[in-house]
């Protein structure tokens, strides 16, 4: 054994039992030591959660003193904050979203679709009763498709509008039915007229978005994009008696155009998962109108007008406008549903043009004027966000 091995075997046999008895003069034991520590410990958790509790009477304190001392007032105006901050989240949902619905547009053309005029009188000049046909009310469909994260969104809205409208007129006893539609160098007085007109418009819409929180309850989203638009419109009329025999005249109108599409729509939320909406937008189309007229008489056997007119430089303005109320709520730890309820607003400028062959002594001499489109009514919509 080494000479140092040695010292330290002698300090070991020397201080251990100095240690032992100066704990002893403490009057502590080693595992006296080690309670005193556990000890200490649990004061000092004792005096934290005294404090806590402290700190948690002085917050109920002070909303007391903000609602008039009332508690029930402090837990209403708690559950209440919860509520809105709730419709906040799921009133611009995140993630995936997909849509349906329900429109009850009616068109309405600003120019009268006449076809004859009913005069019962038996003076030199025509008066009486203009006959025009109307488009129904339709019940149209509309679906979407989005997602969003963030502040940011992106969608896909497709629209399909379909309407149709018929009217008939007769000859007035010792009167006369005179024809508004037909060519008048050959046929102007008819027995019996009817017409059906029908209109087939679709618009695919391509938007990005961005939402902005201008208040606890208020948002406002700004978005832009492209809007794909075809539209065709027909009327038909038949005309028998008199200068006619089975006359059938045809007008057909086509548009396809796209352009650019930006708008606004902002959501007030009103409590209980219900917000009030609002939306402003419009659009530019450019594209290509064709434009035909075909006359025939004798059951289809005598042509006695055929004209076709395309423009391909054709502009149709479109100004819309929604108003309703949503109400959204979680179905799921992942999934929320939203139902909706308005009336919305659609106004197409230059939607259709209206060519009327004037004089019987000048067969080619023909008027164009256009008309606008309007569509209104109310819808209902459903929602169901997927956040993935």
């Amino acid at each position: 054994m080494s000479q140092q091995q040695s010292q330290y075997n002698l300090f070991r046999i020397t201080a251990m039992p100095a240690f032992i008895l100066s704990l002893a003069g403490l009057g502590m034991s080693p595992a006296m030591a080690q309670k005193t520590e556990a000890e200490m410990l649990q004061e000092q958790l004792t005096r934290l959660e005294t404090q806590q509790e402290m700190l948690r009477q002085e917050i109920d304190s002070l909303k007391q003193q903000i609602l008039g001392s009332d508690p029930v007032a402090v837990e209403e105006e708690t559950e209440g904050l919860t509520e809105t901050l709730a419709v906040e989240s799921s009133d611009r949902p995140q993630g995936l979203y997909l849509s349906s619905e329900v429109l009850f547009f009616e068109p309405n053309p600003s120019d009268v679709l006449d076809f004859a005029i009913a005069d019962d009188s038996d003076a030199f000049a025509v008066g009486g009763d203009l006959a025009a046909v109307d488009y129904h009310d339709a019940i149209n469909t509309r679906i979407g498709v989005g997602y969003r994260k963030g502040n940011i969104d992106g969608r896909a809205t497709w629209l399909s509008v379909e309407s149709d409208g018929n009217a008939s007129a007769e000859r007035p006893d010792n009167g006369f039915l005179f024809s508004t539609l037909s060519h008048p160098s050959q046929n102007d007085r008819a027995e019996t007229a009817e017409a059906n007109t029908t209109l087939d418009y679709t618009s695919t819409d391509l938007e990005l978005g961005y939402a902005m929180e201008l208040g606890e309850q208020f948002d406002l989203r700004l978005f832009s994009g492209l809007r794909f638009a075809d539209t065709d419109q027909d009327l038909t009329v038949k005309y028998d008696g008199v200068d006619f025999t089975e006359a059938k005249v045809f007008v057909d109108q086509d548009f396809t155009g796209f352009g650019p599409r930006i708008g606004a729509d902002a959501r007030w939320a009103i409590g209980s998962g219900f917000s009030v909406f609002g939306r402003a937008a419009g659009s530019l189309l450019m594209g290509d109108r064709q434009v035909s007229y075909l006359e025939t008489d004798n059951g289809g056997e005598d042509v006695v007008a055929d004209f076709q007119q395309q423009n391909s430089d054709e502009v149709m303005p479109v100004a819309e406008m929604a108003l309703g109320l949503d109400w959204t709520r979680s179905i799921a730890e992942r999934a929320g549903l939203s139902l909706s309820v308005g009336y919305e607003y659609q106004n197409w400028f230059n939607a259709y043009e209206d060519i009327q062959f004037v004089d019987a002594a000048n067969p080619g001499l023909f008027t164009e004027s256009k008309g606008d489109m309007t569509f209104q009514g109310f819808f209902v919509r459903t929602g169901l966000s997927l956040n993935y």
